[in-house]
């Protein structure tokens, strides 16, 4: 009895190939979640959210830049002799 409770999830992940780890299962229930959300943004209509979302995409792309060329000079400053 202890052997049967004993056995890794390899072992019995390679029994049964088709079962999902608990990382897969997580995943799964995510992309069921965005799928939900994305189907209630369309039936709210695509216009307001989309264009919310597109002035938070233009704002967060400028802030990122940014902060990537700030990195990129103190990273070269940080090498220079």
């Amino acid at each position: 009895m202890t052997a049967i409770l004993g056995t890794s999830w390899q072992v019995l992940k390679s029994q049964r190939p088709n079962v999902p780890t608990p990382e897969e299962e997580r995943m799964l229930y995510w992309s069921l979640v965005f799928l939900i959300v994305a189907i209630l943004a369309a039936l709210l209509g695509f216009g307001v959210i989309a264009s919310a979302a597109a002035g938070i995409a233009k704002l967060l792309f400028f802030v990122f830049l940014v902060a990537f060329l700030v990195s990129l000079v103190m990273h070269v400053a940080r090498r220079a002799p």
